[in-house]
């Protein structure tokens, strides 16, 4: 083989391989950005809502409250009080999520806290139900209010609805009933 032979072998292969990546990168582009307008069109287009929008904030629900779970990342407020648990948000969010607490209700708040889904920063409430936790993400809407669409994943059990501005959406693995009578409770 010649000297001036290797070089340009490398430079070809170099070129394939930057040609395959190129067109690999593009195709995940395309992929999520039809990833990105589902879940848009679904959050914005109630017509519209679809499995994959559902599946897409199901998964960004469950994987945050996967997190939580983790040691110290649960509360960054721990109070049962509602006095000292809504005042915390003061400032944090540009909205005031509706914070009670359910004691009476076998639901006692346990403080909450901020997260990201989707590129929003949302409120998050934890509620107690005998051992389990309640997360319940909350974050403004223009939509109407609408019923709740419900689901599990990963062992979890989530539930989502808007009302009076709000949208909800209560993940834990506690019974499907458990959260059915959470989201009554926060729909009052």
């Amino acid at each position: 083989m010649s000297p001036l032979w290797r070089p340009t072998k490398i430079c070809a292969l170099r070129s394939s391989a930057l040609a395959y990546t190129s067109a690999r990168l593009k195709r995940c582009a395309k992929r999520c950005k039809r990833s990105s307008e589902r879940f848009l069109g679904w959050r914005l287009l109630p017509v519209l809502r679809g499995s994959s929008g559902q599946t897409a904030l199901a998964s960004a629900i469950v994987d945050a409250h996967l997190r939580s779970l983790q040691p110290g990342h649960l509360e960054d407020v721990q109070s049962t009080d509602q006095h000292t648990v809504k005042p915390w948000f003061d400032g944090k969010l540009d909205f005031a999520p509706p914070v009670h607490d359910f004691v009476n209700e076998g639901f006692p708040l346990q403080g909450g806290r901020l997260d990201v889904v989707h590129g929003r920063t949302v409120a998050v409430l934890v509620y107690a139900r005998r051992k389990h936790l309640i997360n319940v993400f909350v974050w403004p809407t223009t939509e109407p209010d609408s019923e709740p669409l419900s689901g599990s994943q990963l062992g979890y059990h989530w539930t989502d609805w808007r009302k009076s501005g709000m949208e909800m959406c209560a993940v834990s693995d506690v019974t499907p009933d458990d959260l059915v009578e959470l989201q009554h409770l926060l729909m009052q």
